[in-house]
């Protein structure tokens, strides 16, 4: 049975669609059938895997531009058997989102831990809460040594919901889109063990999921 993932943050260039496209790529990398549904009106996942070589694993990226696309979209997927059906969502909140999250598996809260994601971030998070759909947060650009992302970890707890895990603020994230490649493509190791990682983590929350 096809495992959902939505990944969903009202704020936008919070990282949806680099959490989106890593997953899937990772994923794919492992052999499996992966369909990744940009909902975003930018398509910018499409843009990122149109590119990408065609002799390496791919997910499938379909653009989905308006309720009836990705409802077709996805009721092909789960038909077609995908293992895993990845959805970019675009930064708002609308009637075509919340019957999305009410869908998923897992919905996944991309959040950068500066202080622009972290007092914008209870929206998502009630729209998250009232889909009663299981989730968490991944901290996305992610600086360790930095008292900003320290402070972050204490007050994204208070909203209940779980850290799954983070993607660091690594160059190679910004460079794979033009050659449709993931940062663990491009020879960063810690790139790539920060992939493998957060894609090991996710994946585990989806088979657990009910």
């Amino acid at each position: 049975m096809s495992k959902i993932l939505c990944v969903f943050s009202n704020k936008g260039g919070s990282g949806k669609t680099t959490l989106s496209v890593h997953f899937a790529l990772a994923m794919a990398g492992r052999g499996k059938r992966v369909a990744l549904l940009d909902v975003d009106p930018q398509a910018t996942a499409v843009e990122w895997l149109r590119r990408r070589p065609t002799e390496l694993p791919s997910p499938l990226a379909v653009p989905c531009p308006g309720r009836d696309a990705v409802k077709q979209a996805l009721s092909l997927a789960k038909a077609e058997g995908f293992d895993y059906i990845v959805l970019d969502l675009p930064p708002h909140s609308t009637a075509q989102i919340a019957w999305l999250l009410k869908d998923a598996d897992l919905i996944v809260v991309p959040v950068r831990p500066t202080a622009a994601d972290l007092v914008t971030i209870k929206q998502t998070v009630d729209l998250v809460i009232a889909s009663g759909r299981p989730a968490g947060f991944v901290l996305n650009s992610m600086k360790p040594n930095l008292l900003e992302s320290r402070e972050a970890l204490p007050l994204l707890t208070e909203y209940g919901l779980p850290i799954i895990g983070a993607l660091g603020d690594r160059v190679a994230f910004y460079r794979g889109l033009p050659a449709g490649l993931g940062a663990h493509e491009l020879g960063d190791a810690g790139a790539t063990e920060q992939v493998n990682s957060l894609a090991d983590k996710i994946a585990a929350k989806l088979r657990g999921a009910k």
